[in-house]
């Protein structure tokens, strides 16, 4: 995968964390866990891509 590609992804993920904190800020738990559950699927997209990208 490519530098730019795997930043994004990183950046996406922080993006997810730093989204999460502040709902939990203004006391919106649900909003938080949704932020939370993005975060993890960002990152697994990430490595799924990843994977697939070095069997070639």
């Amino acid at each position: 995968m490519n530098k730019p590609l795997s930043l994004a992804f990183a950046l996406a993920s922080l993006l997810c964390l730093i989204a999460a904190g502040a709902s939990l800020s203004y006391f919106r738990p649900g909003w938080a866990l949704f932020f939370v559950l993005a975060s993890f699927a960002v990152t697994g997209c990430g490595m799924a891509l990843k994977r697939r990208l070095t069997r070639k």
